[in-house]
């Protein structure tokens, strides 16, 4: 309950804080030393109403319906952390708390240069609308408020609670989303900062004060998109990084606006030309903010994308698309209010000039997020038109990203031998004549690699060549001033981005093999064979989790890799989650994956579906009959492996005897061990191998049964796996590239602060 009231208060605080703020702009004084103290006591309840948060989650306090839905005793103290922000309401106070951390930042930065009542008023109002989402579907619910139809009696608490999804236990949760919502609070300080400018007709400093955070958004945002990415390939089976799903593309869209907007600032700070441009970029990289928001929280993409939430209710629903409706009116009208006046400051820009080719290369940004903006919301386009909603093809966005990633590459390097202002067309083509000479070279050393479509020939050229060229600028540029680097590393972290994805996905292989204990298998020279099985995690009792040791020998260097598969509660063991076994080398990445198993074809057994007869394949005269099945207790039940019972009736020379046979739960074919029982008046044994889904529409289950002569030894069958192993060459230059892009921009934004500190100083 005292949650609740923190996030009541926190609102009422961040709207008459807001209201004040906005009106101090003419009155300052005490009014604005009075907004300021209120906004404290939001930034105060944030903080407090997150701790009080955590520490019930640490004290495993299910009465509260999310700390139930996402956490339990089970998880260690770093998941039950990222449990805080692995559903909708946490995900929002999370979002909040970094808004709140930052704006202790933002009063002082804005106040030194007397943009802070407006800045923080609309900066406030953000915060209002998130806490007013938190008002409306509150992490402080309880189970018998949520659950009230279902007979939950008041004061009801859960004895364990649901625990976080398997996919999700994991290290990248504890880092990935807080960075990725550490770009979205950031990417809010250029919007309210070129609002406030519009308001205060004032076109140029703003961009200025609005420049180190657009950089410090790109790089944290750039950062937890990839790092996202690093997290899909290493836990999820499907081999990929990135598989343009409308959620991944949510993330994306802010991001390619704000590294435009990154260029276009540079042009106006040199030239003074893209006014417009550069309010249009700010507010809309914020609205893509809000979108994206509103895309993977409304519960609209639950069928189109794996990574979407469910739906969180009608009322957040118009919540959501209110609050972006709200801003793009809002700024729509506050950037045509001024579009006229704003016209005067236009400029004439050459085509022979570095500002030309860096708003082109902007433009070629914005084509591709045009692009992506409209691939990902193609479910919701066709639906509004009255189609059956459906999703582009991941091919569409390869297809048409391919020639602008060209244009993109080619435009920057050729950007490095202009000049501001005007260049001679023929002194470009000197400068570059033998950086393009290097670069033909390479790129038809590719062709010798296997490179050979002239689509994937010309971007390899763009992207080397960029590289050549900023790297030749960044080393003459070292002795000069090193914190001009920046810039150049960037471009140099996308071509080697750009080569590990061109490369992957012209020269990448996957070959399916199966394999047994023992076995060696060679593929692509690596000889790949089967050690063992072993069950891990073991005290974790909501799931069975399976580790397939395998090793990976070449050239005599033995390796081992080994993926994992595990069964849990969660999904009520419906269907298993897959984690790929890789080995990491410079130059290529061994990922290996099980796809299913079985067992060796020699182990005999026969399936039965409920009320039929079968006979014993070891002598025809003895027939089973399954009744039905029930869940029973045994000698050989534990708390690990609960007992699946089979009643069944056996007739044998005229007579009938009744009888359960058990066998351990397994939501897998492996074998986790087996009880016999004697077949009465028989020599033989009789054995409840498995139930599996039956093929029939008439039944859910069948049993399998499998017999012996009661003097033989068992022979435990041997398990066969279905395995894909895939050759991912160059993929370690993704990982590189995305870090050198994050340096570049981490230098840039140092350089940012060097040189307003050098201002003041002056």
């Amino acid at each position: 309950m005292l949650g609740k009231i923190i996030i009541d208060i926190a609102f009422v605080l961040s709207l008459v804080s807001s209201i004040l703020y906005l009106v101090s702009y003419s009155k300052k004084g005490e009014v604005t030393v009075l907004a300021r103290r209120l906004f404290y006591g939001v930034i105060a309840g944030i903080i407090l109403v997150s701790g009080i948060l955590l520490v019930n989650i640490f004290n495993h306090n299910y009465q509260f319906t999310y700390i139930w839905e996402n956490s339990n005793s089970q998880l260690p103290p770093f998941l039950l952390m990222a449990s805080f922000y692995a559903g909708q309401q946490g995900s929002f106070l999370l979002w909040l708390l970094f808004f709140a951390i930052i704006g202790i930042f933002l009063i002082p930065y804005s106040k030194k240069s007397n943009y802070e009542p407006m800045v923080m008023g609309f900066y406030g109002l953000i915060i209002m609308f998130l806490l007013l989402l938190l008002i409306v579907k509150s992490p402080f619910d309880f189970v018998w408020e949520t659950f009230k139809d279902r007979g939950v009696e008041t004061g009801f608490l859960p004895e364990e609670g649901r625990g976080l999804n398997p996919i999700l236990e994991n290290y990248w949760m504890v880092i990935h989303p807080p960075i990725l919502f550490i770009g979205y609070a950031t990417l809010a300080i250029p919007f309210v900062f070129a609002i406030t400018a519009l308001i205060r007709k004032e076109y140029k400093q703003w961009v200025e004060l609005a420049y180190p955070w657009v950089l410090s958004a790109s790089a944290i945002l750039g950062l937890g998109i990839m790092l996202g990415g690093f997290w899909a390939y290493e836990t999820l089976g499907w081999g990929g990084f990135w598989g343009w799903d409308p959620v991944e593309n949510s993330s994306l869209l802010p991001w390619l606006t704000s590294m435009a907007l990154v260029h276009t600032m540079i042009i106006q700070r040199k030239t003074d030309g893209l006014v417009k441009t550069n309010f249009i970029l700010a507010i809309v990289s914020f609205i893509l903010v809000l979108y994206a928001t509103f895309l993977t929280r409304s519960g609209i993409l639950g069928a189109s994308s794996v990574h979407s939430f469910t739906d969180p209710g009608s009322t957040v629903y118009f919540i959501l698309i209110g609050i972006l409706i709200l801003f793009v009116l809002f700024s729509l009208y506050t950037f045509f209010m001024r579009a006229k006046e704003i016209s005067s400051n236009k400029i004439n820009m050459s085509y022979a000039s570095r500002e030309f080719m860096l708003a082109l290369g902007s433009i070629f940004i914005l084509l591709s997020s045009v692009l992506v903006f409209f691939g990902t919301s193609w479910p919701i386009i066709t639906e509004l038109f009255g189609f059956k909603k459906s999703s582009v093809a991941t091919s569409f966005y390869n297809d048409t990203n391919l020639p602008i990633a060209f244009l993109i590459l080619l435009s920057n390097a050729i950007c490095l031998f202009m000049s501001w202002k005007k260049t001679q067309f023929g002194g470009i083509f000197k400068k570059a004549l033998l950086s393009l000479f290097i670069s033909l070279i390479f790129s038809g050393l590719f062709i010798f690699y296997g490179i050979t479509q002239l689509t994937s020939i010309l971007l390899l050229f763009a992207i080397i060549f960029s590289f050549i060229v900023n790297a030749e600028f960044a080393i003459n540029n070292l002795r000069k001033n090193p914190f001009s680097l920046g810039g150049y590393l960037s471009h140099i972290g996308i071509s080697f981005f750009m080569i590990g994805i061109l490369i992957l996905g012209v020269k990448s292989s996957s070959v399916s093999f199966q394999i047994k204990k023992g076995d060696v298998k060679n593929i692509s020279g690596y000889n790949i064979s089967f050690v063992d099985k072993l069950q891990i995690d073991k005290e974790l009792k909501d799931r069975q989790k399976f580790l397939y040791r395998l090793n990976l020998e070449k050239n005599g260097n033995k390796y081992s890799i080994d993926p994992v598969v595990y069964w849990s509660d969660f999904n009520e063991r419906k269907s298993p989650i897959i984690e790929p076994g890789i080995k990491s080398f410079f130059l290529e990445d061994v990922y290996l994956v099980l796809k299913s198993s079985d067992y060796d074809k020699e182990f005999k057994s026969i399936s039965i579906r409920e009320t039929e007869t079968i006979k014993c394949f070891l002598d025809t005269n003895i027939s089973i009959s399954l009744d039905k099945f029930e869940m029973g207790q045994s000698k050989e039940a534990d708390k690990n492996h609960p007992l699946l019972g089979a009643l069944v009736t056996y007739k044998y020379k005229g007579k009938e005897s009744v009888d359960t046979l058990f066998t351990k739960m397994k939501s897998t074919s492996e074998f986790s061990g087996i009880v016999w029982k004697n077949i009465p008046n028989t020599d033989y044994d009789i054995a409840f191998w498995s139930f599996v889904p039956s093929q029939t529409e008439n039944s859910q289950f069948e049993a399998a049964f499998t017999f012996k002569k009661s003097s033989d030894k068992f022979i435990e069958p041997l398990e066969i796996l279905t395995m894909e192993v895939s050759f991912k060459p160059f993929i370690s230059f993704v990982w590189i590239g995305v870090m050198v892009i994050v340096l570049g921009f981490i230098i840039s934004f140092v350089k940012n602060l060097k040189e307003k500190s050098e201002i003041v100083e002056n």
